[in-house]
C-alpha cells in the first residue's frame, strides 16, 4: 500500500514561514546572548565588589582592635573603669557596623560590654564569662579575627591581648557585621536590574520594527518567485494531461528563466518521444502479425526510412543465415545504382564494431553526404546493419533518436527471433506428434508386457496408495499366497498382517509408518524403513507360510506418491535352510569334538554334569537364600564357560554367557526374586546343548567308552571296586608286624596302587594348555608359556576336575588382564609371549599351589575405585593386605572395562575362593609390592593354593627303596 499524499503547501507561503523563522530564531538568540553576557557581568562586578568590601572590613577591625589595645594599656594601669567604659561605648556608637564591644581581664570578668541594649557598657553585676567567643579571645597572644554568624549576617570577631610590661592584662574584643556591606550591594545590583530590563525592551521592540519590515520584504519576494513557478506548475499539468503544444513565457534572467527554457525543450523532447513510441508501438503491432522473418526487417527499413527523411536506405545483412539485401532498401521497387555503389564502398571500407547508434559521412557524386548507421544486434554480435542515407540538412536525427532506432532494431530482432522460433516449434510440433505417436505404440506394448509379467510373475507384486488401499494392478500370483482373490482395493495392512502371529502393537506401528510415508519426503523412507517388517509367518487355511517382505517407495517429485511391496513365500526355503542350519550346526560340533582328546571332553562332560548338579540344588533352596544363590549360579555358570571356551565348545560357551547376562541382571536387581521355572528352563536348555554334543561324540565318532575300551589293544582298565579292595589288603599287611625292607615294599606297591588313580600335574592340565594358543589368538595375544614345577606331586583323579578349574579360572584372569599384547610386552624389554607359572609341593602333608605371571600386575588404582564405589572401603582410607584379599575374592569386582564372553563379570576370583573352600582348603594373594603406594597403578602378585592331602599322591619312591631294596630292584 502506497504512502497517503502530502498536503499541498504553496512555496511562497513556505518562504514566507521559513524566513521569519529565521529571523525570530536569529533575533531571539541574540537577544539571550546579550542577557547572559550583561548578566555574568553584572554578577563577576558584584562578587569583585563583595571580595574587596569583607578585605577592607576585616582590615578594618584589625586596626580599630590594635589601637584600641594600645590606648587602653595607660587606662589599666590606671585602673580607670569609667575611661575605659567610655573608650568601647564611643567607638561602638561611632560605627554602625560594630555590633559590640567588650574587655574583659585575665579571669574573663568584664569589665566593659558594649551592646545594642546597653549602649554605656555599665556592668551592674560583673560575671565570669564562659561563652565559646570569650574562650577564643582569652587564648590569643596577638591580635585575631574570627568569622561567625548572628541573626543571619555574617559577623567577624576581632580580639587583641592589653598587654603591660609583657604580661597580657585583659582583652579587647569588638564584632563587626557586613549588613550595611550587603544593603549596598543589593541596592547597587536592583539599580543594574533596572538599566538592564530598560535595555532589553529597547531591543525588543527595535527587533520587533526590524521583523515587521523583513516580513514585508520576504513576502514580495516570495510572490515574484512564486509567479513563474505557479506557470511551470500549470505547464506541467497540462503535459500530464497530454498538451504538449503549451509554450511557456517567462521574461527573467535568473534561475527560474533557465528553468523554464529547459522545461519548453523537455516538452518538445517529450513530444518526440512520445510520437516515437506511438511508431514503435505501431511497427510492433505491425510485426507481430505478419509471419515471413524477411518482411520484419523491410517493414523496419520502411519505418526508419520515414522516420529519418531519407534519400536512400538499405540494409545490410552480416550473417550469411539472413540473406537480406535484396529485398531490403528504399524506394522499395528503385534501387539507386549510385547511391548503392557509394554505400557499398562505406561498407567495405570498415569493420563494423561500433553496438550503437552512430553517424558517417561518404562522398555521392563529389558531395558530401550523410549516413545513420543502426546496428541489429543478437547478444554483442552484429547480425546485421542499417543505414539511412540522406543530405545534412534534410536527414532528422537527434540525440533522442539514439535510443529511438536502438528501440526499433531490438523490436525488429526479437519479432525476427520469435518467427525463428515459432517456425522451429511448429516443425517440433509436428515432430512431437509423431514421436508422441511411436511412444504411444511403445507404451501399449509395454502396459501389455507389464500386465502379462504381472499376471505370470510368481512373486505378490502391489502398491499401496492413499490411505493403505491396495492398487488394483498387482501380481496374480498375491491370490495364490494369500488364498484370495479380493485383492484389489482392500486395506494392505488387513491383507499382510490380519493372519500374521505379529502383534496388535506392532501392526498399529506399521500402519502408522505406511499412513505417514505416503504423500511425505522421499527421504523419510530411509529414517523410518527399519519399522516394516520383512517377514512374516501367516496362517491361512490352516498353512503356515513364511513370507519376506521387500518395501519399496515410488517417488513423483520429491514425495513419496506409492509403496511397492514385494512378497515372496519362502516356507519351502526356511525348511531346507533349517535344515542346512542344523547340519552346519552338527559340522561345527563334531569339528569341536575332534579339536579335544577323549579325556579332556569326558572330563568336561564330568565336570559340567556336576557343577549343573549343584546349580539345582541351589535353585531348590532359592527362596531361602537369594542372593548367595545367585552368587553360585554365576560361579557354576561361568566355570561351565569358562570350561567350554579353553575347549573351544562355542555352542556351550556362548548359551552359558547368555545365561551369565541373566544372572548379572538378577544380581544387580535389588530385592531380587528368583523364578526357578525360569532358571532351569534356560540350564535345560544348556543341557540340551551338551545332549548333542553327546550325541555326536557317541553316535557320529563313535568315541563311547565301551568301544574304545574294545578297541584298545595297549591299556586295560581296572575298575575302582578292585582298586579299593587292594587298598583295603594293604591297609591289613601294615598292621602286622613286618621287617623293614617287607614294609618298604608294601609302601610302594600302595604308592603304585595310588599312581594307577592319579596323574601328574602337566597330564591334568594338558587339555588346557592344547586349546591355549586357539585362545590367545582369539584375544589378540601371543600363546604364552606354561612352566609347571610339581616334580613328585600327583593329583587324585577325584581332585582332578578341581585342580584344572581353578588353574583354568587362574589362566584366563592372566590372560585377560595381565599378560598385555606382544607390542606392549616388547616395549616394557619382556618377552612377545607372557609367562605362566604353577608350582606345586607337599608341604606338611598339603598341596601348595603358587601360580603368578610377568604380566602388569593387579590394577591396584581400579581395585580401589570399585572397593570405594561398592562401600567396601572408604575414601582416603587405606587398604590393609587382609581388606585387599577379601574386597578381591569378592563376587562381582572386576577391572575390566567391558564384559566380554571370558571376563568383566567378577565371577573368576569368587569361583576360585568358594571351589577350594568346599574342598576344605585355602587361598590367598601374595602382594609383591606396596598395596597403598599412591604412584602404581598395577602391582605384581602370586596367588597361593593349600589343599588338603586328598586330593594328592607323594611319589617318593627312591627316597623310601633302602640300599638293600634297591640291590634287589637292581637285579
Amino acid at each position: 500500500m502506497g504512502k497517503s499524499a502530502l498536503k499541498f503547501t504553496s512555496i511562497r507561503k513556505k518562504l514566507i514561514a521559513q524566513v521569519s523563522l529565521i529571523l525570530a530564531v536569529s533575533f531571539a538568540s541574540v537577544l539571550s546572548l546579550i542577557s547572559y553576557m550583561s548578566v555574568q557581568e553584572s554578577t563577576e562586578f558584584f562578587e569583585q565588589n563583595e571580595v574587596q568590601i569583607e578585605r577592607a572590613l576585616i582590615e578594618k577591625g584589625k586596626l580599630l582592635t590594635e589601637n584600641n589595645s594600645i590606648a587602653l594599656i595607660g587606662m589599666i594601669e590606671d585602673n580607670a573603669f569609667s575611661a575605659i567604659q567610655e573608650l568601647v561605648s564611643s567607638t561602638v556608637r561611632s560605627d554602625r557596623d560594630i555590633l559590640f564591644g567588650s574587655f574583659v581581664d585575665m579571669e574573663n570578668s568584664p569589665w566593659v560590654k558594649v551592646t545594642p541594649n546597653n549602649p554605656t557598657g555599665f556592668l551592674e553585676q560583673q560575671e565570669i564569662l564562659v561563652d565559646v567567643n570569650t574562650q577564643w579571645a582569652s587564648s590569643l597572644k596577638s591580635s585575631g579575627v574570627k568569622k561567625t554568624t548572628m541573626e543571619g549576617y555574617s559577623v567577624y570577631l576581632f580580639a587583641a591581648p592589653v598587654t603591660f610590661d609583657s604580661e597580657i592584662q585583659g582583652f579587647i574584643q569588638y564584632a563587626l557585621s557586613n549588613r550595611s556591606v550587603l544593603e549596598s550591594i543589593e541596592s547597587a545590583r536592583n539599580q543594574s536590574d533596572k538599566s538592564l530590563r530598560r535595555t532589553l525592551s529597547l531591543l525588543i521592540l527595535l527587533g520587533c520594527l526590524a521583523g515587521g519590515m523583513s516580513f514585508i520584504a520576504v513576502r514580495k519576494m516570495a510572490v515574484k518567485l512564486s509567479q513563474p513557478l505557479n506557470a511551470l506548475k500549470e505547464a506541467a499539468e497540462n503535459i500530464g494531461d497530454g498538451d504538449y503544444q503549451t509554450k511557456i513565457h517567462i521574461d527573467s534572467n535568473d534561475e527560474i528563466g533557465l528553468l523554464a527554457g529547459n522545461f519548453n525543450s523537455m516538452r518538445k523532447t517529450i513530444k518526440k518521444k512520445i510520437k516515437d513510441l506511438s511508431e514503435l508501438n505501431a511497427l510492433g503491432r505491425t510485426l507481430s502479425v505478419i509471419k515471413s522473418e524477411k518482411d520484419v526487417f523491410r517493414l523496419t527499413l520502411i519505418s526508419s526510412h520515414v522516420h529519418a527523411n531519407a534519400k536512400y536506405s538499405y540494409i545490410h545483412s552480416r550473417d550469411k543465415e539472413i540473406p537480406i539485401e535484396s529485398q531490403c532498401h528504399q524506394p522499395e521497387n528503385a534501387e539507386d545504382p549510385i547511391w548503392n555503389n557509394a554505400l557499398q564502398n562505406l561498407i567495405s571500407s570498415y569493420v563494423a564494431s561500433n553496438l550503437e547508434t552512430c553517424i558517417h559521412q561518404m562522398y555521392v557524386l563529389d558531395d558530401i553526404r550523410t549516413v545513420i548507421e543502426v546496428p541489429f544486434l543478437a547478444g554483442e554480435t552484429i547480425v546485421a546493419s542499417m543505414f539511412l542515407c540522406g543530405d545534412e540538412d534534410s536527414l532528422v536525427f537527434s540525440d533522442s533518436d539514439r535510443e529511438y532506432y536502438q528501440s526499433l532494431a531490438q523490436v525488429a530482432m526479437v519479432s525476427h527471433h520469435n518467427l525463428h522460433l515459432k517456425h522451429k516449434i511448429e516443425i517440433h510440433n509436428r515432430d512431437l506428434e509423431v514421436t508422441i505417436g511411436e511412444r504411444t505404440t511403445s507404451l501399449r506394448e509395454k502396459t501389455n508386457d507389464i500386465s502379462s509379467m504381472m499376471q505370470n510373475l510368481s512373486q505378490g507384486l502391489f502398491t499401496i496408495i492413499d490411505k493403505g488401499i491396495v492398487h488394483h494392478e498387482y501380481a496374480k500370483h498375491l491370490e495364490t499366497i494369500f488364498n484370495t482373490p479380493f485383492i484389489a482395493g482392500s486395506n494392505a495392512i488387513d491383507l499382510l498382517f490380519s493372519h500374521s502371529t505379529l502383534g496388535e502393537d506392532r501392526r498399529e506401528q506399521i500402519t502408522a509408518v505406511v499412513y505417514c510415508l505416503i504423500g511425505s519426503d522421499e527421504m523419510m523412507f530411509e529414517f523410518n524403513c527399519h519399522l516394516l517388517v520383512s517377514h512374516i509367518e501367516v496362517t491361512l487355511d490352516q498353512v503356515t507360510k513364511n513370507l519376506e517382505l521387500d518395501w519399496k517407495p515410488i517417488v513423483h517429485e520429491g514425495r513419496i506418491s506409492k509403496i511397492m511391496v514385494a512378497v515372496r513365500d519362502v516356507t519351502k526355503i526356511k525348511v531346507l535352510e533349517g535344515e542346512t542350519k542344523n547340519q552346519q550346526k552338527e559340522l561345527n560340533i563334531i569339528s569341536h569334538l575332534l579339536s579335544v582328546k577323549i579325556d579332556d571332553y569326558l572330563q568336561f562332560i564330568s565336570t559340567t554334569g556336576e557343577l549343573i548338579a549343584n546349580s539345582k540344588e541351589l535353585i531348590d533352596r532359592s527362596p531361602q537364600e537369594p542372593l548367595d544363590t545367585i552368587s553360585g549360579l554365576f560361579r557354576n555358570m561361568h566355570t561351565i564357560k569358562g570350561n567350554a571356551r579353553i575347549y573351544g565348545f562355542s555352542y556351550i560357551s556362548d548359551h552359558a554367557h547368555s545365561i551369565e547376562n541373566y544372572y548379572d541382571k538378577l544380581r544387580n536387581r535389588p530385592n531380587v526374586s528368583i523364578t526357578p521355572t525360569e532358571i532351569l528352563s534356560k540350564i535345560r536348555n544348556l543341557e540340551c546343548i551338551i545332549q548333542q554334543y553327546g550325541h555326536v561324540n557317541d553316535n557320529i565318532l563313535n568315541r563311547k567308552i565301551d568301544s574304545m575300551a574294545e578297541n584298545c589293544d595297549n591299556h586295560r582298565f581296572i575298575e575302582k571296586s578292585k582298586l579299593s579292595i587292594l587298598h583295603d589288603d594293604i591297609n591289613q599287611l601294615n598292621r602286622l608286624n613286618l621287617s623293614s625292607p617287607a614294609r618298604n615294599l608294601i609302601n610302594n606297591l600302595s604308592e603304585s596302587i595310588d599312581s594307577l588313580n592319579a596323574e601328574t600335574l602337566e597330564q591334568s592340565l594338558s587339555g588346557i594348555c592344547r586349546v591355549l594358543p586357539a585362545l590367545a589368538k582369539d584375544m589378540g595375544k601371543r600363546n604364552p608359556n606354561i612352566i609347571i614345577n610339581a616334580e613328585g606331586v600327583l593329583i587324585k583323579e577325584s581332585a582332578a576336575k578341581l585342580i584344572t578349574n581353578i588353574i583354568t579360572h587362574s589362566i584366563s584372569n592372566s590372560l585377560c588382564h595381565g599378560i598385555d599384547n606382544s607390542e606392549v610386552r616388547i616395549d616394557s624389554g619382556k618377552s612377545p609371549e607372557g609367562n605362566i607359572s604353577i608350582d606345586a609341593r607337599i608341604v606338611n602333608q598339603m598341596l601348595e599351589l603358587e601360580i603368578y605371571d610377568d604380566g602388569k600386575g593387579l590394577a591396584i588404582k581400579k581395585i580401589r575405585e570399585q572397593a570405594i564405589l561398592r562401600n567396601k572401603l572408604n575414601e582416603g582410607e587405606q587398604f590393609t593386605r587382609e581388606s585387599l584379599n577379601k574386597t578381591l575374592f569378592s563376587s562381582g569386582l572386576s577391572t575390566s572395562s567391558r564384559v566380554t564372553d571370558m571376563s568383566g563379570r567378577g565371577v573368576g576370583m569368587d569361583a576360585i575362593k568358594h571351589a577350594i573352600d568346599d574342598a576344605g582348603g585355602s587361598v590367598i594373594i601374595e602382594f609383591l609390592d606396596d598395596i597403598n603406594e599412591t604412584e602404581n597403578d598395577f602391582i605384581p602378585f602370586k596367588i597361593h593354593i593349600r589343599l588338603p592331602s586328598g586330593t594328592f599322591v607323594e611319589s617318593c619312591r627312591e627316597k623310601r627303596l633302602s640300599p638293600m631294596i634297591k640291590k634287589e630292584a637292581e637285579r
